[in-house]
């Protein structure tokens, strides 16, 4: 695990959640976010049954054009 600087800690305080952070060789960006947070929305996508199929179903799309 890594741990945060005090002033790494009061720029996430201060920014709220989630925090961008950038990598330092500029290749990627990360979103920090509560550890309650990360819970919450695990629990939503390990769960697949709950999700209605009909989210997935297009047979009404007509495209413009």
């Amino acid at each position: 695990m890594v741990e945060l600087s005090d002033q790494q800690r009061q720029a996430l305080v201060q920014a709220g959640t989630p925090l961008e952070v950038a990598d330092p060789t500029g290749s990627q960006v990360y979103y920090l976010i509560s550890a309650e947070e990360y819970q919450r929305l695990r629990s939503l996508l390990e769960k697949p049954e709950d999700i209605d199929p009909s989210y997935f179903e297009f047979t009404d799309f007509k495209p413009a054009g």
